[in-house]
């Protein structure tokens, strides 16, 4: 560990991209490669691989106390090393260093080593096991590797340090040992092996510096495992790299497009997908075992306990790139004709291709482009009734604020399910029967979507509650279709609540697997129809996507679009302010705002994104001189500075004293113009969330 965390200060020294990843890629040369795969987890910011389902949970306010004992600082001489230094990891290599008592020395512990530490730290229950273990650590090391143990359980590592650049050294450390393996190029779409394009290999050849990189990304996507892909690296078989189900792979992601017009400038004839509002998930299925993983890698099954049984009994191992959304299983929420529905573009069931059509997906692929189906605006439907003829299901999209209080939860009771029930938007797959199908157009992958979403199975009902115990004992074909929800529309005469579709008359709760609707668009004004629909049914907006493009995990592209407008932004006052991070140490630029509310504010958000350099020093030059209570890392100030802010959307939230809280707000801009009495109200910001509902 000693050899990393001095490694680390060289890389946090310079801020050069290209000295980074040389420095690193010296490093990795240097040691053993055990040593070197482990350090390549923490040189990413974790303890551990990322498909493993570990969490350290050792909070900031738990570190803080043990460096504090272990110092023997009171609060406020740690407070004011926290102002210098910026982190807690440079605070503790400052104050332990000075305190003899507060390492045994001795040899450098590997980094292995300090990792198997982690795991017991992550095995302990309660607050006082896992800090007598932290406590032990950090006595037995050395003030520099104090500094990075404490990084990297707090999450803090910021060295300028990415995956990407770790994946860059790398490569740059051990190429000349990277060898390709002969396939046929066709077959690359079904494999996990690393090839050149369109090229067959010869026999051991060695891949040239650019195809090493791509091998190692290739390799640390399939693994999620940056370590054991710098092993593979190193031993010259990062061709023998395979996907594992149950080890969630990177999610593609979208760009921004500034407009419609913007959107169809990359491709006029692309697929076009409303935007849901909720969670992107990947969902591994074999059998009856099904786990739903976040952007994050995170599993979050144990939130949507209803969403695996939906899904069981699949004839093949599969995986699926979707969202989980809340959903309203409203009787009235599907219009009464939907011929006018689709004229007008109104429609906020979804219920958006006529009923009883066979799937143009088969006919668009085999390249008849000319075959359409009426929907909003006269715009065509790559894929009718929800692709190859799956119907929808009755009711809408909520906001996120209905599913965040699913988030986060160990058990979900059956009553929550039934109050915030949840159906899983399916539009992709990456992986079915023993494929990997990346590399096929998405075009390609409509059709086995579709084909495996209507692919006969066995219904199988798993969980511990009663209400599903209830619901085995009496599946039914009618059941049967309630359970899953591509196989065919729900009558309204199912819906037995107002609010919660369910599957008997003991109100058990159940999911819905949706197969996300597709269109196309050829004009501007077409799309902007789309836009207009999507938003009347819910949803944040319109991405656009190459059906030509392959599916690319962890990478942000022009393949995949996203289109979507920002609410209305929100003047607000700046009650608190807090110091930043990294480049940004030493400078007040993380703000607390809130709204007005008669006489007094309600906080309603943070952020530390939008200003310049500039405007943060100038601004907190003006904090500290107009500072109310200084807390050390957090002052709370004069409240005079107005504020413009964009977000997302409003959440309902008990952070905050206003009970709401904006999503992913940013500042726009200061605003010196306003008076804290011009900012917006409270009433505002509940008009705004009323209105995105």
């Amino acid at each position: 560990m000693l050899y990393f965390a001095q490694a680390a200060d060289r890389i946090a020294a310079t801020t050069k991209k290209l000295e980074k990843t040389a420095l690193l890629a010296d490093y990795f040369r240097s040691v053993p490669v055990d040593e070197a795969a482990v350090a390549a987890v923490f040189f990413s910011g974790r303890p551990f691989p990322m498909w493993e389902e570990r969490t350290l949970q050792v909070g900031g306010t738990l570190l803080w106390r043990i460096v504090e004992e272990l110092s023997g600082k009171d609060e406020a001489g740690l407070t004011a090393a926290y102002r210098k230094y910026g982190d807690l990891g440079a605070v503790a290599a400052a104050v332990l260093g000075d305190n003899n008592d507060s390492r045994t020395g001795g040899r450098p512990r590997p980094s292995k080593e300090i990792q198997q530490t982690f795991r017991e730290i992550s095995a302990a229950r309660g607050p006082a096991a896992k800090a007598a273990l932290v406590r032990n650590l950090l006595r037995a090391v050395s003030p520099v590797e104090i500094k990075y143990i404490i990084k990297i359980i707090s999450g803090d590592l910021r060295i300028g340090l990415k995956e990407s650049l770790v994946e860059e050294a790398i490569a740059k450390a051990y190429e000349g040992t990277v060898r390709g393996e002969v396939r046929k190029p066709a077959d690359a779409a079904k494999s996990g092996d690393v090839v050149k394009s369109g090229k067959v290999l010869k026999t051991g050849e060695v891949l040239k510096a650019g195809e090493v990189l791509k091998s190692v990304q290739r390799a640390n996507m399939l693994l999620g495992d940056v370590g054991e892909t710098l092993r593979l690296a190193a031993e010259g078989r990062l061709a023998e790299a395979r996907m594992s189900l149950f080890h969630p792979i990177g999610f593609m992601l979208a760009s921004p497009a500034e407009s419609a017009e913007h959107a169809l400038s990359y491709f006029p004839n692309g697929w076009v997908e409303d935007k849901y509002d909720g969670i992107r998930a990947q969902a591994h299925c074999s059998g009856d075992r099904v786990r739903f993983f976040s952007r994050t890698r995170d599993e979050i099954t144990e939130s949507f306990p209803e969403l695996p049984e939906a899904l069981a009994g699949f004839p093949q191992d599969a995986i699926l790139d979707g969202e989980i959304v809340a959903w309203s299983y409203l009787a009235d929420s599907a219009p009464a004709d939907d011929s006018d529905a689709r004229s007008t573009g109104s429609n906020p069931s979804g219920d958006i291709a006529p009923k009883g059509r066979t799937s143009l997906a088969q006919r668009v692929s085999a390249g008849d482009a000319n075959e359409s189906d009426p929907s909003p605006g006269g715009t065509t439907i790559v894929a009718p009734e929800i692709n190859g003829g799956f119907k929808p299901i009755p009711g809408r999209a909520l906001p996120f604020s209905a599913l965040q209080q699913r988030l986060g939860r160990k058990k979900v009771s059956d009553k929550l399910m039934r109050d915030v029930p949840v159906a899983y938007l399916v539009f992709d797959v990456l992986y079915a029967g023993k494929n990997l199908l990346i590399e096929c157009p998405l075009r390609e992958r409509a059709r086995i979507l579709d084909e495996l979403l209507s692919a006969e199975r066995k219904p199988i009902h798993h969980g511990d509650t009663e209400a599903r115990r209830n619901s085995q004992a009496r599946f039914s074909g009618t059941q049967k279709e309630l359970m899953f929800g591509w196989t065919t529309s729900l009558p309204t005469a199912e819906v037995r609540s107002p609010t919660t579709l369910l599957t008997d008359d003991r109100q058990s709760p159940i999911a819905q697997i949706v197969r996300a609707p597709v269109f196309q668009a050829s004009s501007s004004q077409e799309l902007n129809r789309l836009f207009d629909a999507a938003q009347a049914r819910g949803n944040e907006g319109l991405m656009i996507k190459d059906p030509e493009s392959p599916y690319t995990p962890g990478r942000r592209g022009k393949s995949w679009l996203k289109l979507k407008r920002e609410l209305a932004t929100l003047d607000v006052v700046v009650t608190a302010v807090e110091y930043g991070h990294g480049k940004r140490i030493g400078v007040l630029s993380d703000y607390t705002f809130g709204v007005r509310d008669g006489d007094r504010l309600l906080n309603v958000g943070k952020a530390y994104s939008g200003l310049t350099d500039a405007e943060i020093l100038e601004m907190t030059k003006w904090f500290l001189d107009h500072t109310i209570e200084d807390q050390g890392f957090r002052r709370t100030v004069d409240p005079k500075i107005v504020l413009e802010v964009a977000f997302n959307n409003i959440m309902k939230s008990d952070r905050y004293s206003s009970g709401y809280a904006l999503r992913f707000p940013r500042i726009v801009r200061l605003r010196p113009d306003k008076l804290p009495d011009e900012a917006d109200t409270i009433h505002r910001v509940e008009e705004i969330f009323a209105r995105q509902r």
